[in-house]
């Protein structure tokens, strides 16, 4: 089964996939990287960081500094504590998309048979944006998983191509859409094929 486990708090809690709790990149020069992707998912302190990531709370602090004087995270004070967040500027969000190619590169590295499936739809020029989610994206998959995968394009055409070439592949297609419920899901666990620019376009996020 494909499935990343990071602490956090509870007893092997499964998380969405990511980069966090991967051995190839739980090294100290990948922690702004894995710092960045816990970031993402809502705003921290230093000492749940180091807990998350599994390091010392000392060298989460001077990652946190180097990525402050980066002008990539700042922080709120409340109470005692330091609460870090991601900035809303171009140098956070190149570290943002660094982040999603380094997930999207230890996904197919956990699960080589989607080598075939990201390559052909990355060279598609009709594609803007393929974001994998479900089982996937959550962790959760095994060998029999479907492989769900929304592509923002009104062409059916497309869909019935690429489900055509790849047999346990579940393609939704559609324009990006917040109030749609699916889309709501897909920015809560996702792992983006192509066209991260587009995704953060789309969600707003640096706005």
């Amino acid at each position: 089964m494909i499935r990343i486990r990071v602490s956090s708090g509870g007893q092997g809690e499964a998380l969405p996939f990511s980069i966090i709790g991967s051995n190839k990149f739980h090294v100290e020069q990948n922690v702004s990287i894995q710092i960045i992707a816990l970031l993402l998912r809502g705003d921290s302190y230093p000492r749940k960081l180091a807990k998350d990531l599994g390091i010392s709370h000392t060298t989460v602090l001077r990652k946190l500094k180097d990525l402050l004087d980066e002008n990539v995270v700042d922080f709120r004070v409340e109470g005692k504590n330091r609460v870090y967040f991601l900035k809303k500027t171009l140098e956070s969000r190149v570290y943002v998309f660094m982040t999603e190619w380094y997930t999207l590169k230890a996904l197919i590295e956990q699960a080589p048979h989607l080598r075939s499936v990201v390559r052909t739809i990355q060279e598609r020029e009709d594609i803007p944006l393929a974001v994998l989610f479900g089982s996937y994206a959550k962790g959760t998959a095994d060998q029999r998983s479907d492989i769900d995968v929304y592509i923002e394009t009104g062409e059916r055409e497309v869909k019935q191509e690429l489900e055509r070439c790849h047999s346990r592949l579940s393609i939704k297609i559609g324009p990006w859409d917040q109030e749609n419920l699916l889309i709501q899901e897909i920015a809560k666990n996702h792992v983006i094929i192509k066209g991260v620019e587009r995704y953060y376009e789309k969600t707003k996020f640096f706005e």
